[in-house]
């Protein structure tokens, strides 16, 4: 599980509230089905874009951790904007690469 750098942040305080199943539930449905939505329109540039976003998780964790303690809730932000970015450049370079 994820350990905040601080108790009582902001991403503490939306952890608290992820943690129940109903929560659960919907985010890995809606990932799941954005996930499938992108392999049936384009698998090539999906795949490609799977790869930055996991790229850039791996880099957020290694370095939340490392240079933070954890995870706070500006950093979480940071994550999904540059997860945003990753995944838009991942459809572009897939596009470019099997066009």
């Amino acid at each position: 599980p994820a350990q905040n750098a601080h108790t009582g942040g902001l991403a503490d305080g939306f952890g608290k509230g992820a943690k129940n199943t109903p929560t659960k539930v919907i985010l890995l449905s809606e990932g799941i089905l954005t996930a499938a939505a992108m392999a049936i329109l384009y698998w090539q540039a999906a795949a490609v874009a799977l790869g930055c976003m996991l790229a850039v998780f791996a880099y957020y964790h290694h370095m939340a951790y490392q240079q933070f303690g954890g995870i706070t809730g500006d950093l979480a932000g940071w994550f999904v904007q540059v997860c945003e970015l990753a995944a838009a450049g991942g459809m572009v370079l897939g596009e470019l690469l099997w066009f």
